[in-house]
């Protein structure tokens, strides 16, 4: 999977509504040195991104919330 944009730059944030098991917020973290969150409300998938995010040693640049997208603030 490729997450490619010019505009994407260290300074941003990304945002995943929805981040099932974190892959877009992991490969923009690894891939432009950016901030990441993600949301998700299944608590297996919350998990499961945490550790992935950990494993790809961007767990200071991934934050995976578990909480309802549509009632996150």
């Amino acid at each position: 999977m490729s997450v490619y944009s010019p505009r994407i730059q260290a300074k941003d944030v990304v945002y995943d509504l929805g981040s099932g098991d974190g892959r877009i917020v992991i490969t923009a973290a690894k891939t432009y040195g950016c901030r990441a969150i993600g949301y998700e409300i299944d608590p297996q998938l919350v998990a499961l991104s945490r550790s992935k995010a950990s494993e790809a040693n961007v767990g200071s640049l991934v934050s995976i919330e578990q909480a309802d997208l549509f009632t996150a603030q």
